[in-house]
C-alpha cells in the first residue's frame, strides 16, 4: 500500500536536506546506503544480511561483521566482493574486516535472566507450615518462616 501524503507534507529527506547540519550529511549517509545495497547484492544472501559497511575513505573499505567466523567467510569471498563493487562503480583498492558483535546480551538459557517465577502451591505452604510447626525453634524453622511469609506475598500466577 503506498503512503498518503497531504498536499504540503515534506518527506524526511526533504527535511534534512533544508536543515543546515542534516544537509551537510545527506551525501555522505546516501554514499553509505548506497554502498551498502551494493555490497549486500554482492554477497550471497545469507552473508548479505550480517554484514554492514563500517567505514569508507578516499579507497578503503572497512566492513563489520559479528563474529570470526563470519569473518573468515566473508575473507574467503573478498575478491567476488571487490569484483561486485568495482563493476557498480566503486572504486575500493583495499577491504578490511573488523568484528563487532551486534549486541553483548547472552542469548543462552543458561546465562540469560529467567523470567518465570517460582510459585509455591497452597498445598506446598500447608505441608511447609506443618513442618515448621514440627521442628524445634532454629535456623532451618525461622527459614521456613521466612519461606511461607515470603510465598503468601508473591502474586498468584
Amino acid at each position: 500500500m503506498k503512503p498518503v501524503f497531504l498536499p504540503n507534507s515534506k518527506s524526511v529527506m526533504d527535511c534534512m536536506a533544508q536543515d543546515a547540519i542534516w544537509g551537510r550529511m545527506l551525501p555522505g549517509i546516501e554514499r553509505i546506503t548506497k554502498l551498502q545495497a551494493d555490497l549486500k547484492s554482492s554477497l550471497p544472501d545469507a552473508l548479505g544480511q550480517r554484514v554492514r559497511i563500517a567505514a569508507l575513505t578516499e579507497d578503503a573499505l572497512v566492513i563489520s561483521v559479528s563474529s570470526t567466523s563470519l569473518a573468515t567467510k566473508v575473507r574467503q569471498i573478498l575478491p567476488r566482493i571487490r569484483a561486485g563493487l568495482e563493476s557498480r562503480g566503486w572504486k575500493v583498492s583495499a577491504i578490511q574486516l573488523r568484528v563487532q558483535p551486534d549486541d553483548l546480551q547472552m542469548k543462552s538459557d543458561t546465562y540469560g535472566k529467567k523470567t518465570k517465577k517460582s510459585v509455591v502451591t497452597p498445598e506446598a505452604q500447608a505441608a511447609i507450615s506443618r513442618l515448621a510447626e514440627t521442628l524445634q525453634e532454629g535456623d532451618l524453622r525461622a527459614a521456613l518462616k521466612r519461606l511461607l511469609a515470603h510465598a503468601q506475598r508473591a502474586p498468584a500466577p
